[in-house]
């Protein structure tokens, strides 16, 4: 099961793939807007000063610092590192400069820094602007040497590097914010496909509806293209294409699983409109034809029928007028009509009728059934779809076997549950589905196609 939920979230990854590049893209872009148009540059200066000898050598006397200097210089960084950043110090750099700034707002951008196990103290300003931030630096040194001076009547605070005017802000790297950027973006990325796969309950692959409803998929048909001008009937025009050999596998495993059955009636039907039911039955019935069976094609989807569309032939008379007309001694030949596929006929949905599911569950529907299983080897009815209207449920009772049409990514596992549930209700047989329109890659087939949507 856990591999299944994995190659359901692979196909939902590979589904969403445009989605993806687009979410990361954006990202990028908001990245590289917000590194160079929004992002205000701060320069930072920094002066360097050390802890020298407290006391002051006499005249001839060694000036190397001692260790009881090292020793109380140790012990005052602490002290000078908040006395660097207390109100007398920096209320002080604001009055000698003149600045613009609240105490709060200048106390915000200084930082000190103390070195560890040396006497070194790093006082750095933060501001917008480069000259300032080295000459509110420099600036807040000289108070805070002359205050320690004040306070503590010693002069240990000596200047090693005076803050120079910074060359480059300090709070923007490019690649590093855009990297920044497109790392959010991917993570949304993925959770746009967490999110879009947990709440997407339509079936997504075979193998997720094998093991979540227990029947078969007997056939896996791609989502391709062709010209506009093609028909539907790819097994009839190439026989030899990837689809058509899907096709030919459909009906031997239909065969396969029917060996030990006199199989003669097969039902394909769907949940929904718009699935593909009526594209899988019309070319199943050609592949049964092919074999040299004697195959008659009915469309029983008296609503919305499309057999007569795809192989361009009158959509009248057909199903609905036969039932209408049913006796005992009608001839059924007056409905039917020769399609250009050698040893296969059809029996389009006919007129509307104002009452097509009582028709399709009559007496009179049985009845030509059975008159054609006389003349004919194999019967392919292609139904109305179950979430509708209830037609295609009693027609799986007159039928040997139902092949159930899902649309990858869009047939709900809810409405398949209800639609199999259903026909073991009422008695009815489940061959097995066939899962229509999957995301294939265009390298797998050396053609592209374009097929029927109901």
């Amino acid at each position: 099961m856990e591999e299944v939920v994995l190659k359901d979230i692979f196909h939902t990854l590979w589904s969403k793939r445009i989605h993806i590049l687009l979410i990361v893209f954006l990202f990028f872009v908001l990245g590289v807007g917000y590194t160079v148009k929004l992002t205000t540059p701060i320069y930072r200066s920094s002066v360097m000063v050390v802890l020298v000898s407290a006391s002051k050598p006499q005249e001839g006397t060694n000036t190397q610092i001692t260790a009881a200097d090292i020793s109380i210089n140790t012990k005052l960084l602490t002290t000078y590192s908040k006395l660097a950043q207390s109100k007398i110090v920096l209320d002080q750099t604001i009055q000698n400069l003149k600045l613009p700034l609240t105490r709060e707002e200048l106390q915000k951008n200084v930082s000190v820094k103390a070195a560890q196990n040396a006497e070194l103290l790093e006082v750095s300003v933060q501001h917008e602007n480069p000259q300032e931030a080295a000459r509110i630096a420099n600036e807040l040194v000289r108070v805070f040497a002359k205050q320690v001076k004040e306070l503590y009547n010693i002069s240990n605070i000596q200047v090693m590097d005076e803050a120079s005017i910074p060359e480059k802000p300090n709070n923007i790297n490019h690649t590093k914010d855009v990297v920044i950027f497109v790392g959010i973006g991917f993570l949304v990325a993925c959770a746009y496909v967490f999110f879009a796969n947990i709440f997407d309950q339509t079936v997504k692959s075979a193998e997720g509806i094998e093991s979540e409803f227990g029947v078969p998929v007997l056939a896996s048909i791609p989502n391709c293209e062709m010209k506009k001008e093609a028909r539907e009937l790819f097994v009839q025009q190439d026989p030899k294409s990837p689809i058509s050999e899907l096709f030919r596998s459909l009906r031997t495993n239909l065969q396969f699983m029917n060996n030990q059955e006199n199989m003669q009636t097969i039902l394909v039907t769907s949940t929904m409109p718009q699935e593909g039911k009526s594209f899988i039955s019309a070319n199943l019935a050609i592949t049964f034809a092919q074999t040299g069976k004697k195959v008659i094609l009915i469309d029983a989807d008296m609503r919305r029928g499309r057999q007569d569309h795809i192989f361009d032939r009158l959509p009248k008379p057909g199903l609905s007028n036969a039932l209408v007309d049913y006796q005992e001694e009608l001839i059924l030949d007056q409905y039917i009509q020769e399609t250009e596929v050698e040893n296969l006929s059809l029996m389009t949905a006919g007129d509307i009728p104002p009452n097509p599911s009582e028709l399709l569950v009559s007496e009179a529907t049985r009845n030509v059934i059975q008159k054609l299983k006389s003349a004919y080897d194999m019967i392919i009815v292609d139904g109305p779809p179950t979430e509708l209207v209830t037609d295609s449920l009693i027609l799986t009772t007159m039928m040997d076997s139902t092949v159930i049409v899902t649309l990858c990514k869009g047939t709900k596992r809810e409405n398949l549950k209800k639609m199999m549930d259903g026909i073991q209700k009422v008695g009815g047989k489940i061959a097995g589905t066939v899962l229509n329109k999957v995301e294939m890659q265009a390298k797998q087939y050396r053609e592209h196609y374009y097929y029927g949507s109901k």
